[in-house]
């Protein structure tokens, strides 16, 4: 069974053109794993239906791997349902040159992923509905904070409603686009690693530097190891002489290879 989640970051729910640019992606997808005979659960989660509160930046999600917030709202089941994800969407509309206030609250929710690769291997789209202008500037920063967590990003991009292509209202020019994405996101899940960013790798790189100072200091002073520090031990994650090779073992390890 592949588990597909899109979020879709608008307060207007199923009815915004958010969600239905994601619809028309989910759809198409849906029609692929038939064709292949693999069953598949779709799952849309809009902003009418998320109640996410405002970072507090008190830092307990880097220290402790908990958000005080979580069992407040809605957060810690979006959370979850995106981990359990095998394919994911993130989508947002245009405000104010850039994300929804919902869509950016949310990537502060997790903004502790970007320091453990949590979605390792997670296959992932981008989708933004715009007037006219900064889709792509918008799209592209949501590709940011997504591809620092870890995520394989098949596509970034965006629809328009006014001006430009490919628009919402055409079928000839959203089909077309809606099916593009669709192939390219099940081709990443096929093979995650394809699809790494060169700064995911250099993240990488980082991260194992970091952690291994971090783990030598802590063990000449005797004193614990940060949490942080001890996840990505505890997963291995270092054992591996690149992101490419980690993901790849994840993958194989996920599918039972």
């Amino acid at each position: 069974m592949i588990h597909i989640l899109s979020f879709a970051g608008s307060l207007r729910g199923g009815q915004s053109r958010t969600a239905r640019f994601s619809k028309m992606v989910t759809d198409r997808l849906c029609a692929i794993a038939a064709s292949e005979g693999v069953p598949v659960n779709c799952e849309t989660i809009t902003g009418a239906e998320c109640r996410a509160a405002f970072c507090l930046g008190c830092e307990s999600c880097f220290q402790k791997g908990t958000c005080p917030l979580d069992s407040t709202d809605d957060l810690g089941e979006l959370k979850s349902k995106i981990l359990k994800s095998d394919i994911l969407l993130f989508c947002s509309p245009v405000y104010c040159c850039s994300m929804s206030g919902l869509t950016k609250t949310v990537l502060d929710r997790l903004s502790y992923w970007t320091h453990r690769f949590e979605l390792a291997g997670k296959p992932a789209a981008i989708l933004v509905t715009t007037s006219a202008g900064y889709g792509q500037e918008t799209a592209d920063t949501i590709r940011e904070a997504v591809s620092a967590m870890g995520a394989s990003i098949a596509y970034a991009g965006y629809a328009v409603r006014h001006i430009g292509t490919p628009n919402l209202n055409i079928e000839e020019e959203i089909g077309p686009e809606a099916e593009r994405i669709a192939e390219k996101l099940w081709d990443c899940r096929r093979d995650p690693a394809k699809y790494i960013h060169p700064r995911q790798e250099y993240q990488f790189r980082y991260f194992k530097k970091k952690a291994h100072q971090t783990k030598a200091m802590c063990e000449l002073l005797e004193k614990g190891i940060p949490y942080e520090t001890s996840v990505i031990y505890e997963r291995g994650m270092f054992d591996y002489g690149s992101y490419a090779d980690y993901v790849r073992q994840l993958t194989q390890k996920q599918r039972g290879s």
